[in-house]
């Protein structure tokens, strides 16, 4: 086999070449794949820090107009939590202190502040997600909400969630 293989690199140098830069390519590209997307939905389930800059919510936003609970903790220290549908809601802005798997929220509106323990894991228990986010005690909405492991899964699974998530952004930066 490898003698066929040693006449055909000899015959054909150029196809021989580009089946060398390919192969060579996909080597480094699957490791860079991985560490870009921070290893999937299993290093985020073990790293506290899976908590910032995703979207959570508490069920799948099959339509527009299905209301849901949404929270999202900026990397900046600010979060938003909305309750509605993406045509209507109702909102609070927060800020958040993080450190390892607890966070303490200061809601801006009524002054109140809620700490509270949490642990991101993997689930099966909605189709939909491959994330958990379970709090000791919620800070506003269900103890339980949901979310992808990749950045930019929301946007694969639910269309105008990237509008969404840019649009809180930018009220919260303001």
């Amino acid at each position: 086999m490898r003698i066929r293989l040693l006449k055909l690199a000899a015959q054909r140098p150029l196809l021989t070449l580009l089946c060398v830069v390919l192969l060579l390519g996909a080597a480094v590209a699957t490791p860079i794949a991985i560490v870009t997307n921070g290893g999937g939905s299993d290093a985020v389930a073990s790293n506290p820090r899976g908590l910032i800059n995703r979207m959570w919510f508490d069920r799948y936003p099959g339509k527009p107009r299905d209301e849901v609970d949404l929270i999202i903790f900026f990397g900046s220290g600010f979060g938003v939590y909305e309750h509605g549908s993406r045509y209507k809601a109702s909102m609070e802005f927060f800020e958040f202190e993080r450190q390892g798997s607890s966070v303490e929220v200061h809601f801006f509106q009524d002054d109140s502040r809620a700490k509270t323990k949490f642990e991101i894991s993997q689930c099966t228990d909605d189709r939909n997600f491959d994330l958990c986010l379970d709090f000791k005690s919620s800070p506003r909405g269900p103890k339980r909400y949901y979310s992808w492991g990749h950045d930019g899964d929301d946007a694969a699974h639910i269309p105008w969630a990237e509008a969404w998530k840019r649009g809180a952004e930018a009220r919260v930066t303001r």
